[in-house]
């Protein structure tokens, strides 16, 4: 796809203006900024700029809130270079996509907890899930190739409707599921077999408004109350390992 940068410098701070311009602190943009920034950002704002927003409701959301920078997806990463720069402009970006050739340091993180976001998906290691975002604000959170991350801190995000996790290898521990009876899609992804406990199982029949669960390279389980589920249910197992039904 090409864009027309030599015509775009007021665009891509009319966009980011109205993002900052719906933040609770007014931000005020230099004047083209964005349009001296490299093409791979370029092409991130403007590819943003045409994407449909989402309000906290779920619904689409006015018209004049469609005018903010709505998905920003860093899939460079030498826009990393200029992350936090840029991001301070774009305060109310809701949909944000980090591909897994990514580095995050705290410095990023410090940026990420103060966005409007909606949807967060990091395919990058992760760690400090704590420190990712703001917990009143996410809705959906997609995390991957957390290797080293202690996925209990997820029982602080109390607004999430969608939650996907890829773990490794190891038997993981869902201590959260209890808390987070708000969950509506649930996704458990595992590169190689590993175990969800009976007593998550039991956590993850309680979860009142669950309407989609999906597992894979899971084992030793058994469905048979979450089957039983009133509709609708959607529940998608695969690459089950002594699976009882």
């Amino acid at each position: 796809k090409c864009f027309n940068y030599a015509n775009a410098n007021i665009s891509y701070n009319f966009y980011a203006n109205k993002s900052a311009s719906y933040h609770k602190n007014k931000i005020e943009v230099p004047v083209n900024f964005f349009a001296n920034l490299s093409a791979e950002w370029l092409s991130a704002v403007s590819n943003a700029t045409h994407n449909p927003i989402i309000n906290r409701e779920g619904i689409t959301a006015k018209s004049e809130e469609a005018l903010a920078v709505k998905e920003i997806q860093i899939r460079d990463p030498k826009m990393m270079d200029t992350f936090v720069e840029v991001m301070q402009y774009l305060p109310n970006v809701m949909f944000l996509y980090f591909s897994k050739e990514i580095t995050l340091s705290d410095e990023h993180y410090a940026i990420i907890k103060n966005l409007r976001l909606y949807s967060l998906t990091v395919h990058c290691p992760v760690r400090n899930i704590a420190s990712l975002t703001n917990t009143n604000s996410l809705r959906i959170l997609s995390l991957s190739r957390m290797y080293d991350a202690n996925i209990n801190e997820i029982a602080d995000y109390k607004n999430l409707i969608k939650l996907d996790i890829q773990r490794k290898d190891d038997t993981i521990s869902l201590a959260f599921l209890p808390k987070m009876l708000h969950l509506e899609e649930l996704q458990l992804w595992h590169e190689t077999p590993s175990e969800i406990g009976i007593e998550n199982v039991t956590a993850i029949e309680k979860i009142p408004r669950l309407n989609n669960f999906s597992t894979s390279n899971t084992k030793n389980i058994n469905f048979d109350n979450l089957v039983k589920r009133a509709s609708p249910f959607y529940i998608s197992v695969m690459e089950q390992v002594e699976f009882e039904r």
